[in-house]
């Protein structure tokens, strides 16, 4: 899928986005613990929500860090951006967004990773953008949770 496909596919997602669901909410809860153990070798750190979509996760966040949220869907952005106006909401491409290096603490990356055609390329930009002793937190899915939602639909 191209990169033009994308943003069409995520612009029309993200502006139909419903209540979380209980699988969301887990995952949510299992980031937020781990950011408690980032921010702990922090005084205040500074946080990248990578692909933050609406940008949900990236407002409670920004209840306890300074937040940045990048999210390639455009109309995801201007709905964040009106949402939670205390998190800077940015568009555009991970793999060519123009971050410094070494400019975050904590980066958090949840279910971007699989659909992100040169995975190597944006483990890289976590890499570059993430100070010396920073956290990258990701989260991808998994096959086994995914199978077994699958077969309660079937």
């Amino acid at each position: 899928m191209s990169i033009e496909q994308q943003k069409a596919y995520y612009d029309k997602r993200w502006t139909h986005q419903g209540q979380l669901n209980s699988l969301q909410l887990r995952r949510a809860v299992k980031i937020l613990d781990y950011f408690v153990i980032a921010k702990k070798a922090f005084k205040a750190p500074k946080v990248l929500d990578l692909g933050c979509g609406e940008g949900r996760l990236t407002s409670f966040l920004g209840e306890f860090a300074h937040v940045d949220g990048l999210e390639l869907s455009e109309k995801a952005v201007s709905k964040a951006r009106t949402l939670y106006p205390h998190v800077h909401f940015f568009h555009g491409n991970a793999l060519t967004y123009e971050f410094d290096a070494e400019m975050y603490d904590v980066v958090v990356s949840q279910e971007v990773l699989e659909h992100i055609i040169e995975q190597e390329a944006y483990l890289n930009v976590c890499h570059r953008i993430l100070k010396k002793g920073g956290y990258l937190i990701l989260t991808t899915p998994n096959k086994r949770v995914i199978d077994e939602q699958w077969s309660r639909l079937v």
